[in-house]
């Protein structure tokens, strides 16, 4: 192993061609740097990490709870293959997931990395939380102008909450 990555707190010990293989980001660092010995990632939670270098290495992921960072995380380091399990995952599970909050961020990050299904799926569900307004499908490619809405009923329905005590 000949490259090192910092986590948080942590050093990972990996193998810098698979890496740069494996994933366009480090391709790109490394085609930048091809000296560089190691690598400072900001803003990963080392758990998600630790869910990378399985993959990476074994192309099998581990249970995890945080499938939304690390959908976001493999979106970062443009590892394709982590993008399209992480993906389908959300597909699968969105139809469950009532948090209007956590079905904004799915469809901004499916907008950021360019998934249509998810982004479509998302805003589909998020449709479901406004039935008495005819949402248009181009609000899914603008998430700013859904944030304004989503905002708008949440504070509502804090406020009414606070009217019924």
């Amino acid at each position: 192993k000949d490259f090192t990555i910092m986590v948080a707190d942590r050093e990972f010990k990996v193998h810098k061609l698979f890496f740069a293989i494996r994933s366009k980001t480090f391709a790109e660092l490394i085609k930048k740097n091809p000296k560089a010995k190691e690598l400072r990632l900001e803003d990963i939670p080392v758990e998600v990490f630790e869910c990378i270098l399985s993959y990476m290495y074994s192309d099998e992921l581990p249970e995890t709870q945080n499938m939304l960072e690390l959908f976001k995380t493999a979106g970062i380091l443009k590892i394709s293959g982590l993008m399209n399990i992480t993906s389908d995952f959300l597909l699968t599970t969105i139809a469950n997931e009532k948090d209007l909050e956590v079905l904004y961020k799915i469809l901004c990050l499916a907008n950021k990395y360019d998934y249509e299904m998810l982004k479509l799926k998302a805003f589909a569900h998020i449709k479901k939380h406004f039935p008495h307004k005819n949402l248009k499908v181009e609000l899914a490619s603008q998430p700013e102008k859904l944030k304004t809405l989503i905002d708008t009923k949440l504070l509502i329905e804090k406020q009414l909450e606070g009217l019924e005590i």
